[in-house]
């Protein structure tokens, strides 16, 4: 199991969010000439990667309706070989979207799936020169078959904040979850505490405490 990202955002009551996380990737749109014979292509750009757009309604009794929108789109392919030696980038893209409205209660998580991806690759590789020959090139290549299976869940933790010690608590939650840190040393994502400097100590601190 892999994540694609973790984000976290704060919005108001009945305010969409969006949350963005990807690349802009350009495609060819049109391909033509000009009267002295030089070619140029027009581009436009798409966005691949995790958006997902979220409204809440808050009611009296603390539960929380989701308006959830959800775009996963992955690049699946660069184009041609001969379309990229001309510096021309033609994507191709797998585009998996979902829209639903879920109630939750304040802090609960809930999980939406079924965001199915199921892609084929398929690659040859060949001996150089012997993968050429006719009729009996064939003997001197390998065809590789990948087959690709995947399944999204999205997971989400809704927080309400009504006062400023709700946000300062909340803050805080998430800045412990970045990891541990202590007084004078800082690690992060390990489990250990770290060790503190120890200070030297005065000579007859010892027999002053035991006499008390």
């Amino acid at each position: 199991m892999s994540i694609l990202s973790t984000p976290q955002i704060l919005t108001l009551n009945n305010e969409e969010a969006e949350i963005n996380v990807g690349a802009n990737v350009p495609y060819v749109t049109r391909q033509d000439q000009t009267q002295d014979a030089r070619s140029y292509s027009q581009y436009e750009y798409r966005d691949v990667g995790v958006i997902l757009k979220i409204t809440p309604n808050i009611n009296e009794e603390n539960f929380i309706r989701l308006n959830i929108s959800q775009e996963v789109t992955k690049l699946t392919s660069l184009g041609t070989t001969e379309a990229a030696k001309q510096g021309i980038i033609t994507p191709t893209t797998l585009k998996r979207t979902i829209k639903t409205a879920v109630v939750v209660k304040d802090k609960e998580t809930v999980v939406i799936g079924g965001l199915i991806g199921d892609s084929t690759d398929e690659s040859v590789s060949a001996v150089p020169l012997l993968g050429r020959i006719p009729l009996l090139g064939w003997l001197f290549k390998a065809k590789t078959t990948k087959r690709e299976k995947t399944n999204l869940y999205v997971f989400l933790t809704p927080h309400i904040v009504r006062t400023q010690e709700d946000a300062s608590a909340l803050y805080q939650e998430k800045r412990d979850s970045m990891g541990t840190v202590e007084e004078g040393v800082i690690k992060l994502d390990e489990r250990t505490p770290a060790e503190l400097p120890q200070s030297e100590e005065e000579p007859g601190g010892n027999e002053a405490l035991e006499k008390n």
